[in-house]
């Protein structure tokens, strides 16, 4: 990648200047170890995603299964609804109160 020949070659022209201090290499260095994980996060969220449309998808199977048979328009419905409902549970697992409510 561009990005890290760039690197290398910074690390190259601090390293053969005995004028350049050692905060600068570890200023270069520190921006290559946040660009991997950059990286690291990026193909963490398309696993992610992947890994959500396949339940996804194997839910309506599901329900389609059980004669439950839902129209794009409800699929979109319901979709929306996820987010909102993962929020609510987290909010519940959160309060010791709550939570304590809903595990007896």
């Amino acid at each position: 990648m561009w990005v890290q020949d760039f690197v290398e070659q910074e690390r190259l022209r601090i390293l053969g200047d005995d004028s350049e201090d050692e905060e600068e290499i570890a200023v270069i260095e520190e921006a290559d170890v946040e660009e991997d994980e950059a990286e690291n996060d990026e193909g963490r969220i398309v696993h992610n995603e992947k890994v959500a449309k396949t339940l996804r998808e194997k839910a309506i199977q599901q329900m389609e299964a059980n004669g439950i048979i839902i129209d794009s328009g409800e699929e979109k419905v319901a979709l929306q609804i996820f987010p909102k409902v993962a929020g609510l549970a987290r909010c519940v697992h959160d309060s010791a109160v709550l939570k304590e409510k809903f595990e007896s």
